[in-house]
C-alpha cells in the first residue's frame, strides 16, 4: 500500500452520477449513467491538507440532485457549490470555470478517463471553509469537471475527512462529521442500531463483504455513485438472481462505454437484506481503478445503498455503523 503522504501520489477519481442522455443516445442504450475515472501519472507539489475542525461535531446541509451530495463550501472567500465525492482521494477544483481555470498551473501530467484521458494541474487554496472544517494555504489538484456538473467549484473528497467519522442522513438531509464515537448518543438520535459494519481501508475506498447468490464480494463505498457498480464478469453467475436486465452506457469525461444494468433480488450487507437494488455491470472502468489504484474490488455501492438508513462511516474505528433512522 502506498503513502498518501508523499508529495507525488497516484491520482484517481471515480465518480458515477445519473445524467438525462440525448436523443441519440437513448436509440442506442435504453439507459446511461455517467462515469468519471482519473487514473495515471503522479501529481507533483501536492502533500495532504491540514484540516481543522472548528468544534468536535460539525452539521452540514445539503442538497440531492441525482443521487449527488452538493454542499456549500467558502472557497477564497466565496460561497460556493461542490458534490462530495468520498471517492474521490482528495480535494479537486474545476479547472472548466474561468475563476479556476486562470489561477491553475499545468503539472504536465494527464490522467486516463474514460474514452480517452484529460490534463490536471494544480491550484493554490487561500482558505476553504465547510462549516467549520477548514484548510488554509494548501495547493489542491484541478481537474475538468464540467462533464460532471457545469457550475460547481470541485469535489470534496477523502482527504477532507479520512480522520473523522461522518454521517450521512438523507432524510434530514444533513451530513455530521464529529472526531469520536458515541453509540449511546447515536442510538438516541439515531433510533436502533440495524447492523455493524467492518471495513478495511484499500487506498481512499472503504472496501466490506456483500452477500449475493450465497456469494461473498468485495464493495468499495462511494458517495459519489448514484448508481451501483458491479464487475461485469460475475454477471453469468448471477443470471438466476438478476432481473430486467437492459442495455446502457457509462459516459466519461472522454466518451461512452457500454454497460448492462439490472436488479439484484436480495443483497446482503452485514445483517441487512436489501430487495431489489440497481446495479450497473461494466469491466473496464473496475479494471482501470484497481490496477491504477492497486484495489481488489468486485464493485462499489453509491446513493442506491446509502439512502435507505441513516449510515455512519467511521474512519476512526474501521466500521460502517447503520440506524433506522427518526
Amino acid at each position: 500500500m502506498r503513502n498518501k503522504n508523499l508529495l507525488s501520489a497516484l491520482v484517481i477519481l471515480f465518480m458515477i452520477i445519473s445524467v438525462s442522455v440525448s436523443a441519440k443516445l437513448n436509440e442506442k442504450y435504453n439507459s446511461s449513467v455517467e462515469l468519471a475515472i482519473l487514473a495515471g501519472k503522479e501529481v507533483d507539489l501536492i502533500t495532504k491538507p491540514s484540516v481543522m475542525m472548528s468544534q468536535d461535531r460539525v452539521e452540514i446541509p445539503f442538497e440531492v440532485r441525482k443521487g449527488l451530495i452538493y454542499v456549500k463550501v467558502m472557497l477564497n472567500g466565496m460561497e460556493e457549490e461542490f458534490i462530495l465525492d468520498s471517492g474521490a482521494p482528495c480535494i479537486i477544483l474545476n479547472s472548466d470555470l474561468e475563476k479556476i481555470k486562470a489561477v491553475s498551473k499545468n503539472t504536465g501530467a494527464s490522467v486516463n478517463g474514460v474514452g480517452g484521458n484529460t490534463k490536471m494541474g494544480f491550484a493554490e487554496v487561500q482558505s476553504f471553509d465547510w462549516n467549520g472544517i477548514q484548510i488554509k494555504n494548501t495547493p489542491v489538484r484541478t481537474a475538468p469537471l464540467g462533464n460532471l456538473s457545469k457550475n460547481i467549484a470541485g469535489l470534496i473528497g477523502y482527504d477532507v475527512f479520512n480522520e473523522y467519522q461522518v454521517t450521512f442522513d438523507y432524510k434530514n438531509h444533513k451530513i455530521i462529521v464529529n472526531k469520536g464515537k458515541e453509540i449511546s448518543q447515536e442510538k438516541m438520535e439515531y433510533g436502533r442500531l440495524l447492523t455493524i459494519v467492518p471495513f478495511e481501508m484499500q487506498e481512499h475506498i472503504p472496501v466490506f463483504d456483500v452477500e449475493i447468490g450465497g456469494q461473498n464480494y468485495k464493495f468499495g463505498l462511494d458517495t459519489g455513485a448514484s448508481a451501483n457498480l458491479f464487475h461485469s464478469k460475475f454477471l453469468p453467475e448471477l443470471q438466476n438472481f438478476t432481473n430486467d436486465l437492459k442495455e446502457g452506457g457509462l459516459k466519461g469525461l472522454a466518451g461512452i462505454v457500454k454497460s448492462t444494468t439490472g436488479t439484484i433480488e436480495s443483497t446482503k450487507i452485514g445483517d441487512l437484506e436489501y430487495k431489489n437494488m440497481r446495479f450497473s455491470f461494466e469491466e473496464s472502468t473496475l479494471n482501470q481503478l484497481n490496477a491504477e489504484n492497486e484495489l481488489g474490488i468486485d464493485g462499489l455501492l453509491g446513493y442506491e445503498f446509502l439512502k435507505e438508513h441513516v449510515i455512519i462511516i467511521d474512519f476512526i474505528s474501521n466500521e460502517m455503523r447503520v440506524y433506522n433512522g427518526k
